[in-house]
């Protein structure tokens, strides 16, 4: 049992700094701050597909704390004062909702596993946990647009 979570643990050790790595090579910076990157989240899956959701889950967790130290420019222009930033409520949901829970839902990769077809399985897993995290993104966007043109602000005062 102890030999089984020493392999688990250096395979984890191995497959998330090789994700923070690929994702140094991006394909287009976004003027607001994000990147596309290159298969950066495969290897995170990967290690959901292989050790199911506890591994993948914890894995994908300590992933998206490491995106936020490596990307100390865009986070700390959240808590940054001026009339351009947001205020510190706002950048802590930013901070959880693009970074903690985006890249967390990642570990949804691991609740595709199938030994009949593992291939396809690894894809299917895949492409859904990617889309779960571009779906956290566009509901990030779409929220905090909102709140910057005051729109729920100004529903919640009514």
């Amino acid at each position: 049992m102890k030999k089984n979570h020493v392999k688990k643990l250096t395979t984890c050790a191995v497959l998330i700094p090789m994700s923070v790595l690929l994702s140094f090579i991006t394909l287009f910076h976004s003027p607001l701050g994000g990147s596309l990157t290159l298969f950066s989240m495969l290897p995170i899956t990967l290690i959901g597909y292989l050790y199911g959701a506890k591994w993948g889950f914890g894995s994908a967790f300590v992933y998206a704390i490491l995106q936020i130290a490596i990307s100390p420019s865009t986070v700390s222009a959240l808590f940054l004062p001026g009339e351009a930033q947001e205020v510190w409520w706002k950048a802590i949901l930013i901070c959880f909702l693009d970074y903690i829970l985006a890249y967390t839902v990642l570990g949804f990769s691991s609740l595709f596993r199938s030994e009949s077809h593992p291939a396809r399985s690894l894809v299917s897993g895949t492409v859904v946990a990617i889309l779960f995290r571009y779906l956290i993104h566009l509901i990030s966007g779409a929220l905090f647009t909102a709140l910057g043109q005051n729109g729920i602000l100004k529903i919640l005062a009514t």
